[in-house]
């Protein structure tokens, strides 16, 4: 819960910046790519965009997912090099930059057979594109297109673990811990806050008595950071989504789910309330239950469907399917939760959007201090992870109910992800090497309708360099 308002003035100034992107028809340049422009300054209407004759983003509409986190990716080096005001020195952020600049740019010598290949995949609703055959740079809070791929990977595996469960009548549910936070806050210390309060909460007895009883045998682990600004100071709001693995659920009507839900947020928050006043000083909200209405697709026609979903510090909510989907969403949850928006928040990847707007909607100042956000957000997640599978888990599935499913670490996970669809594009590596792409060139590249088209970009920038 994000218990701050915004400000009337920057924060919905900055929020309002979330919008579709637009970008005119002149060529795009990132500042730091020539080293005369290595110290350039922030100024008023742009961030990383310049005139250039080779790095052009045509469009008058969205821009697709596919493309738009490449262009995400080409801000986030710009902040880790930049603050708007000065070079960094900052080794880790230097070491993030040049690891941001990598993905997919290098090529993966080990790849068999030896190309680069575009990759096209059609939906009902569009279609997405992908590079195969390149390095990725592993870093999934940081660069948009690693988070993208094992966001989709974990939420893959995750799915497949509870449609396998519930074969085996194991049920589902979703603890939510957040913490009461203040604009100016550090955000690595609202993330200590965080994990001392449920590492304390689940070693007392009254807790493992709780998880014995109810039969929970996992409790599998998301982590979601949101952002909003106020007075001027960064407010972050970071929680965990704990996911209930029950070995059984009974059958429950839905007045009867939502009274166990609000009993077990309940006694959750009576575990870890204690906890954050005995040794932080703050207190968690009370669970209270509160009314939703969401607009419902049915084979009717479209209405509106009003549920009670339990709120506060801490929360609780079983993963309702079928008629119920529309209320709770476990697997988004839990695995997605970098692209989700709340209200008057954003989730950090949005700041790298509102930091391209190309209007006179924001000033110096203010940019500087999305840049500054987006740094102790890289700084702050270094090492962490946004999903966990419990220890043991895995395995009992695969023990118990022959689940298939091999778990990687964050970074294998990321390289051993095959780019899907049909082969759109084919690129020789020695051609691949000398265009040697940034990641505004990538989405560049992933815009151009035909195969041909691309190739005679690739060759336009090969051309221009050389020319240099």
């Amino acid at each position: 819960m994000n218990y701050t308002q915004n400000n009337p003035t920057i924060a919905n100034n900055l929020y309002n910046t979330i919008s579709p992107l637009h970008y005119s028809k002149k060529r795009l340049h990132f500042s730091g790519e020539n080293k005369s422009d290595s110290m350039a300054l922030l100024v008023n209407t742009e961030v990383c965009c310049r005139n250039s004759s080779t790095d052009t983003i045509n469009t008058n509409f969205e821009l697709p997912n596919f493309v738009k986190k490449f262009v995400r990716k080409h801000t986030a080096v710009y902040c880790m090099t930049n603050d708007g005001v000065e070079q960094n020195e900052d080794k880790t952020l230097r070491k993030f930059a040049t690891r941001l600049a990598s993905c997919n740019s290098k090529v993966n010598d080990f790849l068999e057979p030896k190309s680069i290949d575009i990759k096209e995949q059609i939906y009902k609703n569009g279609k997405s594109r992908h590079i195969s055959g390149t390095i990725k740079c592993g870093s999934p809070w940081i660069c948009p297109s690693c988070s993208a791929t094992l966001s989709m990977t974990r939420g893959e595996q995750l799915k497949h673990m509870v449609e396998c469960g519930r074969e085996y009548d194991r049920g589902y549910g979703m603890a939510v811990l957040t913490v009461k936070h203040k604009p100016g806050e550090a955000l690595d210390k609202l993330q200590d806050t965080l994990t001392d309060i449920w590492r304390k909460a689940r070693t007392r007895t009254p807790m493992r008595d709780f998880l014995n009883e109810n039969k929970i045998r996992f409790i599998h682990r998301g982590y979601e950071i949101m952002a909003s600004i106020k007075n001027g100071k960064p407010d972050w709001h970071p929680h965990f989504n704990f996911i209930f693995d029950y070995d059984y659920l009974p059958s429950m009507t839905e007045e009867e789910k939502i009274k166990y839900e609000f009993k077990t947020a309940k006694f959750l928050w009576s575990i870890c309330n204690p906890i954050a006043v005995k040794y932080h000083g703050i207190e968690l909200k009370q669970p209270f239950l509160e009314e939703v209405t969401k607009e419902v697709i049915g084979p009717k026609g479209t209405f509106l469907k009003s549920h009670l979903q339990v709120k506060g510090g801490v929360s609780f909510n079983l993963d309702f399917v079928e008629e119920y989907a529309t209320k709770f969403g476990l697997v988004e949850e839990a695995t997605a939760g970098m692209y989700k928006s709340g209200k008057g928040s954003f989730h950090p990847f949005q700041i790298l959007d509102m930091l391209r707007k190309q209007d006179e909607t924001m000033t110096k100042q203010e940019k500087i201090l999305l840049i500054r956000m987006f740094r102790e957000y890289a700084l702050a997640t270094k090492g962490k992870s946004f999903f966990r599978f419990a220890p043991g888990s895995v395995k009992y599935y695969q023990d118990n109910y022959d689940l298939e499913l091999n778990v990687l670490d964050d970074e294998l996970e990321i390289q051993a992800r095959e780019a899907q669809g049909d082969v759109f594009y084919s690129v020789e590596l020695r051609l691949w090497k000398l265009f040697s792409p940034n990641s505004l060139q990538v989405a560049n590249l992933l815009l151009k309708e035909t195969s041909e088209e691309m190739e005679e970009y690739i060759l336009e920038v090969i051309n221009e360099r050389w020319k240099e």
